[in-house]
């Protein structure tokens, strides 16, 4: 009904994003590319990249779960539930975010805003008022953490507060135990020997997850890493496996032996669920615009490695517990 009050080229505009969107969110590894291949033309929108990089570890993530140490204590059942978990995330991020990244590329090839076709995606009444005012100021960091508040919000009220999700993913011990891992970190890779992130803090909490974003966004956009990083997710290309970024450790004698994604996954069958506006019933928190205070950027290649000692000695405590729980 509402495609019938458009007028012709409108149509044409949500058509071609309809089409775009689809064929980009096939997997983990199309919506890392689709994401850098933004970025790379529209530079302004920063959260593109940041997308990109966290896109890649979720890939990462989901075939760790392949990992013979994983396999030794986690029932294909507790596996198959976090893949999917992590999928699923993955792809309502980008259904919801890739369609406003779309208008927003029309928007400039037209030359006046074409925002008001945001709401026939679902987008929140939020980001219609943000990416308005962006086209008004060109602020690139309001953009960046607005986006990271919308996701992080629509993914809460998609996917987090589902019943599956509290039932087999945050109430389970073994989610709650491969926090102890390398599973709970996102890590920015370079090509240097070199390797940055943060820790994953109390994911099942919504406000977390916004300032961890905002952190990772200050961590990648950080004139001492921002070129290092980016060289990296531009030179190489995204295959869910470890060995994406372990092959430039120098360090790392054992590597952790994860396959490439498209070789152990298929293809998921998604569906959109109708959902309300989450900003309907949750208003704009007065913090989250506030900047972070300055980070310290620090190589996190021993800590990576401590963290992978850590691993060994959770995996034969699991595999030990296995039988009791």
């Amino acid at each position: 009904m509402v495609l019938i009050l458009l007028n012709k080229q409108s149509r044409l505009f949500i058509e071609k994003i309809e089409h775009r969107t689809k064929e980009q969110n096939y997997d983990n590894v199309s919506r890392t590319h689709a994401y850098l291949a933004y970025f790379n033309q529209i530079p302004e929108v920063r959260w593109a990249l940041l997308a990109s990089a966290v896109s890649r570890n979720a890939g990462w993530n989901m075939t760790t779960l392949f990992n013979e140490k994983f396999k030794s204590y986690m029932s294909l059942e507790n596996r198959a539930h976090l893949i999917a978990f992590l999928e699923r995330a993955n792809w309502l991020i980008f259904a919801d975010a890739y369609p406003q990244l779309m208008i927003y590329q029309f928007s400039k090839e037209q030359g006046y805003p074409l925002f008001s076709l945001l709401p026939y995606f679902g987008v929140s009444k939020f980001m219609v008022t943000e990416w308005n005012l962006f086209w008004d100021r060109k602020d690139e960091e309001r953009l960046c953490t607005a986006l990271i508040i919308n996701e992080q919000n629509h993914l809460e009220e998609t996917l987090m507060n589902t019943k599956w999700v509290k039932r087999e993913i945050l109430h389970n011990i073994w989610f709650q135990l491969d926090q102890h891992t390398e599973f709970n970190y996102i890590l920015f890779p370079t090509l240097d020997n070199v390797i940055f992130g943060y820790k994953v803090f109390k994911f099942e909490k919504v406000e977390e997850r916004i300032q961890l974003g905002k952190k990772l966004a200050q961590l990648l956009f950080h004139p001492d890493c921002f070129h290092s990083i980016k060289n990296f997710l531009c030179k190489v290309e995204h295959t869910g496996s470890r060995l994406d970024y372990e092959t430039y450790i120098q360090e790392a004698k054992v590597y952790s032996k994860t396959p490439l994604l498209r070789t152990v996954l298929m293809n998921f069958h998604h569906k959109n669920t109708n959902h309300l506006d989450w900003y309907e019933a949750n208003k704009e928190k007065k913090w989250w615009f506030v900047p972070l205070s300055k980070i310290e950027v620090t190589d996190r290649k021993k800590w990576l490695q401590f963290k992978r000692k850590e691993w060994k000695v959770t995996s034969w405590l699991l595999s030990t517990l296995q039988d009791k729980i």
